[in-house]
């Protein structure tokens, strides 16, 4: 074999060796610090995700790809029945902030339908990398319809609660019904600002609705239906926990009703359970009704009344702003 036949066949296997390094390593993709070419800004929403599985990176990518639409949403989330009322506002608040919370997650998933994995990349380390993308026109047709439905739902819910709505108690239901559907469509018009840089303008607000509700509230009279001066005084409490006020002069009345079990000693601790049930009528007619447990306890048998007392000065005016704004 010539000397010159020897070096061409080096020559190609120096070559096949470098392309074989090549191919089995790679080198990293742009999208794994800027937005790709492929996928431009103003059509995109992208995310990376990185892990030491493929798998992981996949999830981790879609998850990134989801809090792009965690904005925030303090102004929203304030919840009347919550904010406005005595007793343990920290505990009431976490509760509904949970709640709101839930419904959030809720439409994240529903937003984040159509998001898929486009890249992946195994990097000379072994770290695994994944590209999410989304696109934004359809997700934005989707949240100007939801959008427009809300407004269209508010809009109705709160003519029936003005014109229709048979007595102020179902007006404040509807009404309550009105400002849910707008905290709803607050979310998903900050949603779409994110997206696209501009919203829809809406003609009411949740605060707006509030403030109506409020004065629902301010214009709405009760008498206190109680044997005991200890329930009127607790129903009292409760009464004007929301902002209405007591009369003598009204059909509208409340009453309390408590069923208890016997006092249980256990470890060192008495313990008091039974449920607590608000009735509201109009005359002689049963408007709502609804009953809630309770379990309260002290390590003296003596003060477990007191404690009762207290726990029900804490949660009913809750309760009784929820039976008030929502449909039986």
């Amino acid at each position: 074999m010539k000397i010159t036949d020897i070096f061409r066949l080096f020559t190609i296997s120096i070559y096949i060796v470098i392309v074989s390094g090549c191919v089995s390593q790679p080198r990293q993709p742009d999208w794994i610090t800027i937005q790709p070419k492929a996928y431009p800004e103003k059509q995109f929403v992208i995310a990376v995700g990185e892990a030491d599985t493929q798998h992981v990176a996949d999830d981790r990518a879609l998850a990134n790809l989801g809090k792009f639409f965690e904005v925030s949403v303090a102004d929203v989330s304030s919840d009347f029945s919550q904010a406005s009322l005595d007793g343990s506002e920290s505990e009431k608040r976490f509760l509904n902030e949970q709640k709101f919370m839930r419904q959030v997650n809720t439409q994240t998933k529903q937003v984040l339908e159509g998001v898929r994995v486009v890249e992946r990349y195994k990097s000379k380390d072994g770290r695994y990398y994944s590209l999410a993308v989304l696109k934004k026109s359809p997700l934005a047709r989707r949240l100007r319809k939801s959008i427009l439905a809300a407004d269209r739902n508010t809009n109705d819910a709160i003519l029936y609660a003005q014109k229709q709505a048979k007595n102020p108690i179902v007006a404040l239901a509807s009404l309550e019904k009105a400002r849910q559907f707008q905290i709803k469509r607050d979310i998903e018009n900050t949603r779409l600002s994110v997206l696209m840089g501009r919203g829809i303008t809406s003609k009411i607000s949740a605060e707006t609705i509030k403030q109506q509700i409020e004065q629902g509230l301010s214009t709405l009279q009760f008498s206190i239906d109680a044997d005991r001066k200890k329930d009127f005084d607790l129903l009292a409490s409760v009464i004007s926990g929301v902002g209405i006020p007591i009369t003598n002069h009204t059909d509208y009345k409340i009453k309390l009703n408590i069923d208890r079990a016997p006092v249980s000693y256990r470890q060192g601790w008495f313990w008091l359970r039974g449920s607590a049930e608000l009735v509201i009528y109009h005359g002689e007619t049963s408007l709502a009704k609804k009953r809630w447990p309770f379990k309260v306890s002290s390590q003296e048998e003596n003060l477990i009344e007191q404690r009762l007392s207290d726990h029900l000065v804490k949660e009913l005016p809750a309760y009784f702003y929820s039976m008030l704004t929502t449909e039986s």
